[in-house]
């Protein structure tokens, strides 16, 4: 699997991070790299700052190469989401910003196993999202213990 990360520029993908798909990684892996896991993640200068598109400009590139990319619907506390991708603003400092990005390495280590390495017992609905997440409870103390259906 692959996480790739860039820096939002204008609400899109660095020209830098662009010419290195372009000239580097092109002649090099076109056609090579067909069905292999991604998933994406973006700084941005604050709050609001385009990251989102970013990551969706970024999944665009790797989708076009035939990457296989994943959003991850998890709440990891009752405000913060990475449908596409890792957004922090700045760099990762307070624990709300580093469970999502955590969580996205979480996701995209689950999905290898399970689909590369075979591993059934490592799909998310049997691991992480088996467990009540912040996201949803009041007792905090419950965090982690198996969900009650």
């Amino acid at each position: 699997g692959l996480a790739v990360g860039t820096p939002t520029n204008l609400g899109g993908v660095s020209w830098k991070m662009k010419r290195w798909w372009d000239e580097e990684f092109a002649p090099n892996y076109w056609d090579k790299v067909d069905g292999k896991l991604c998933c994406v993640f973006s700084s941005q200068g604050g709050h609001a700052g385009g990251a989102e598109l970013a990551c969706q400009a970024m999944a665009n590139v790797l989708l076009n190469f035939g990457f296989l990319f994943f959003g991850v619907t998890d709440y990891v506390t009752k405000m913060h989401t990475l449908h596409y991708g890792a957004c922090v603003a700045k760099k990762p400092r307070n624990d709300y910003d580093k469970l999502v990005c955590q969580r996205l390495g979480l996701r995209l280590s689950e999905w290898v196993a399970y689909y590369v390495d075979n591993l059934n017992h490592l799909h998310p609905l049997k691991t992480t999202k088996s467990t009540v997440s912040l996201a949803n409870v009041e007792d905090e103390s419950e965090i982690g213990k198996p969900k009650d259906y």
